[in-house]
């Protein structure tokens, strides 16, 4: 089976401190590749001599938000309009400089999303060790493991991969969930129902959020040896990234049952 291949965006945290954040430059508004005006900001910023920037409307307005809890939907619309993004950025960077903000922010120092709590700090070092243990499971002596981070829905993803074997986790607080997906050429199909544990990685009990993760590197094994799809089943499966983590988890459990004709429970 053809593997399909992404271009995954590798995130960090990164936590900016206002008082040494500045703006170079900033518009509620861009160019697309047609030079039409589009509602996509465009924001350039400097933080100890290194260059980040902004480039998503979601993710502008929840850097607002996160500074001032009163700041709206409608506010913020309102605003981008009226005063323009370049003073309400200017005006926040002065009235909370003694604040910081902890990002998520890809290979190209672009800002991705916004962590609204300090414990993302903790649960992203905590994954590294969660990646080691699953390298070496989902290794099983053959193929290549390539580690990938990235944000899809609004919410951090890590993956490992092996062929078309996927372990994620994804944090998605106050749980965090465990998906074994498997790469089905257009789209991917989960083996195990997805299992969702309440608390951060520290906290759920080491047995049990392992035990998933056992669990589902197996039945990915199994299926990556054994299975034998049906191409016309397979052409139902779609693109899930643009959905939200609940829908994917659905959708792509519901669609491994009825190609397998496993129950759904």
């Amino acid at each position: 089976m053809e593997q399909r291949h992404e271009k995954e965006v590798k995130i960090k945290l990164k936590n900016l401190k206002l008082s040494r954040l500045k703006k170079v430059y900033a518009s509620a508004f861009s160019r697309n590749d047609d030079y039409a005006l589009i509602n996509r900001p465009e924001v350039e910023l400097e933080y100890n001599n290194e260059q980040y920037s902004i480039g998503c409307r979601g993710v502008m307005f929840s850097f607002l938000k996160f500074l001032d809890t009163d700041w709206d939907k409608q506010t913020h619309e309102n605003a981008m309009v009226v005063i323009g993004l370049h003073e309400v950025l200017n005006d926040f960077l002065e009235e909370y400089k003694m604040k910081s903000v902890l990002c998520w922010v890809n290979q190209d120092n672009r800002i991705v999303g916004i962590a609204e709590r300090m414990d993302y700090l903790i649960e992203h070092t905590n994954i590294e060790g969660v990646y080691a243990y699953i390298e070496n499971k989902l290794w099983n002596g053959a193929g290549r493991i390539v580690k990938q981070s990235f944000m899809q829905g609004g919410l951090p993803h890590f993956r490992v991969t092996n062929g078309n074997m996927n372990l994620e986790i994804v944090i998605n607080k106050p749980h965090v969930i465990v998906r074994g997906r498997y790469d089905v050429g257009e789209g991917y199909v989960q083996v195990v129902k997805p299992k969702k544990f309440r608390g951060s990685i520290d906290t759920i009990r080491a047995k049990e959020f392992y035990g998933a993760i056992d669990a589902a590197i197996e039945k990915l094994i199994e299926v990556d040896k054994n299975m034998i799809w049906n191409d016309t089943q397979v052409r139902a499966v779609c693109d899930t990234s643009n959905m939200k983590a609940k829908e994917v988890d659905t959708l792509e459990w519901n669609w491994f049952c009825w190609i397998t004709g496993e129950r759904v429970n």
